[in-house]
């Protein structure tokens, strides 16, 4: 039961979970999948997840879909974190503009056409999720061992995006599958906008997004809804080297998170540019882990067509998560 243990309090701490001071009040504390608030990015992770206005690649099917709109090229990213005990969590998605896939072979065999000259047919993001949080013993009211089950955690998303001028939109379509002692399955949405527009003549991204909205999971008699998020985010570029990510969240199961992420880039050689970032995310300060619980930091080289991005993320008295991906374009 220990990884059971842990794993809730990791909810807590991720605002999965309501705080103590909120027990009681309506619609708190009354949702399921938790793993659905958990993000698969160690870029946004290191920004204090503030990624609803500055998704840019295929996890923008998590954050925001309509951060999809803006790409063009392939997007394909991997990521690993490793969590607290036996707790791991796995992403892969993949994102394509339309036009690019349609009229691949109409420059000639071996090379991809400019899809600054096509017709903009959208993007398409296929993604997949899945949380494991390693064996659990089971036991009779006796104590006598019964064997043990391995909890795990599914989500299967399919996204399309399109600009209409300075305004981006998408949205998404999730299965969602969740295996504790029982199994149980729902489908929910996601949708999102983004307004690109310019602040002191520099780009300005403002966007929205609501995730996992309807769908409940059932395990045995009583059905539970998924954690329904209104997400409102900024993202801003001062410089080119510079990106600062405001993001306030509103969870229908916790109080209103705040997320802060600046991110530095600056050229290591001609092939190579390296980035830092730092971020910051208001907890649930009832859960009392101290620490550094709050903070984030990481960094991410990029070269030509692929990128590598670590994430550090402190838990305070539970330990410290690592989240490590790639990210390929093409």
């Amino acid at each position: 039961m220990r990884t059971l243990f842990l794993m809730l309090a990791l909810s807590a701490v991720e605002g999965l979970a309501p705080p103590a001071s909120a027990a009681g009040k309506a619609d708190v504390g009354t949702t399921t999948a938790p793993f659905l608030k958990l993000a698969p990015d160690p870029r946004a992770a290191a920004m204090g997840e503030a990624f609803t206005a500055g998704a840019d690649e295929a996890s923008a099917i998590f954050f925001n879909p309509a951060g999809l709109a803006g790409l063009d090229h392939m997007s394909v990213q991997l990521s690993q974190a490793f969590y607290v005990a036996d707790i791991s969590y796995q992403f892969i998605g993949y994102a394509q503009p339309l036009s690019a896939l349609f009229h691949q072979f109409e420059t000639g065999p071996g090379r991809l056409p400019d899809v600054t000259r096509l017709p903009d047919w959208g993007v398409l993001g296929l993604s997949a999720l899945y949380v494991n949080t390693g064996s659990i013993d089971k036991v009779d009211n006796t104590g006598a061992s019964l064997g043990s089950f391995t909890p795990s955690d599914l989500a299967a998303s399919a996204a399309y995006a399109r600009r209409f001028g300075d305004l981006d939109l998408g949205v998404t379509a999730k299965f969602v599958e969740s295996k504790i002692a029982s199994t149980a399955q729902t489908f929910a949405a996601d949708a999102g906008v983004r307004w690109r527009t310019t602040l002191a003549e520099r780009p300005l991204a403002l966007a929205a997004a609501v995730r996992n909205a309807g769908g409940s999971l059932k395990y045995q008699s009583e059905a539970e809804p998924l954690p329904l998020t209104v997400a409102l985010g900024s993202a801003w570029r001062p410089s080119d080297s510079v990106l600062v990510d405001l993001d306030l969240s509103l969870p229908n199961d916790n109080k209103a998170v705040v997320g802060l992420g600046a991110e530095l880039t600056q050229p290591v050689n001609p092939d190579m540019k390296a980035a830092f970032r730092l971020g910051y995310r208001t907890l649930d300060t009832d859960a009392g882990l101290g620490g550094l619980t709050g903070l984030s930091a990481g960094a991410g080289l990029s070269f030509d067509f692929f990128r590598v991005d670590y994430a550090w993320v402190p838990f305070g008295t539970l330990g410290n998560s690592h989240r490590i991906g790639l990210t390929f374009r093409f």
